[in-house]
C-alpha cells in the first residue's frame, strides 16, 4: 500500500517507529501520522490545586480522550497529594 502509486495520501495511528518507517518509504507521497504518546501530569507543591485540577480534567477527557498528547497519569507532589484527590472536581 505504501509503495502503491494509486494510493496518494497515507495516514497512520500507532507507534512512532512504525510511523518513521512508513514515513522513509512513501517518497513524495502526503503523510499523517498520530504516534502515541505516554503523557503525564507533575504536579509539584506550589501549584493553584484548583486550577492545574481544571486544566488536568481538560486535558484527559476533551475530544473524549482520543488525543494522543491526552493526559494518562499524573505525579502528585505528596505535599498537596491529599488536596488533589478531595478537591471537588467540575
Amino acid at each position: 500500500m505504501i509503495l502503491d502509486e494509486r494510493d496518494k495520501v497515507i495516514t497512520f495511528t500507532r507507534s512512532p517507529a512504525v510511523g518513521i518507517g512508513i514515513r522513509n518509504k512513501a517518497g513524495l507521497k502526503k503523510v499523517t501520522l498520530e504516534l502515541g504518546s505516554n503523557s503525564a501530569l507533575i504536579v509539584d507543591k506550589g501549584v493553584d490545586v484548583d486550577t492545574i485540577i481544571s486544566r488536568a480534567g481538560t486535558g484527559a477527557f476533551a475530544f473524549a480522550g482520543q488525543v494522543c498528547i491526552s493526559l494518562q497519569r499524573a505525579y502528585v507532589h505528596e505535599e498537596v497529594y491529599d488536596e488533589f484527590v478531595d478537591k471537588p472536581k467540575h
